[in-house]
């Protein structure tokens, strides 16, 4: 399974969304997420947490095989740093690789812009939400009609 995530940081108001979007092995959008919140702790942290709601996804799913992928080189290479102390990101990075020892495969990929437009319109369309919002295997027509083929090149960057 590949999961593309992406944050949305707005100017205005305070807070962020975040956009997570499951494809199978042909392709198929099997899920998708949008998340609100009301707070923001910067484009990197938010990020990482798309990418830990990605992970989070992917164990309520029962997954066991998974590609994490991110437009944020900077969230990638942080995950694969050891150490970060106590710091905010420093949790979220902890938590992401505790989640991901959970999982049979689970690899981290940083993908261009183009290829993670998909998860980037969840992330945008999540300005709209109260909460959060998740599709399971059905999802609206007007979702359907403006997701596109996701670019397929990446750069693997750690596993």
């Amino acid at each position: 399974m590949k999961i593309n995530t992406d944050a949305a940081i707005p100017t205005k108001p305070a807070g962020a969304e975040l956009g997570m979007i499951a494809r199978d092995s042909d392709g198929n959008i099997v899920q998708a997420r949008g998340i609100r919140k009301y707070s923001s702790g910067g484009a990197e942290m938010e990020e990482a947490d798309a990418l830990r709601q990605g992970l989070l996804m992917a164990r309520e799913a029962g997954w066991r095989r998974i590609e994490m992928q991110t437009d944020c080189k900077a969230a990638i290479e942080t995950i694969c740093k050891t150490g970060l102390g106590e710091t905010p990101i420093g949790t979220i990075i902890e938590d992401i690789r505790h989640l991901s020892d959970m999982f049979q495969d689970c690899t981290f990929s940083f993908v261009y812009r183009d290829g993670n437009r998909n998860a980037h319109k969840m992330a945008q369309f999540a300005t709209k939400l109260v909460s959060k919002i998740i599709w399971k295997q059905s999802f609206p027509l007007w979702f359907k009609e403006s997701i596109q083929e996701d670019n397929r090149t990446n750069v693997l960057l750690c596993n």
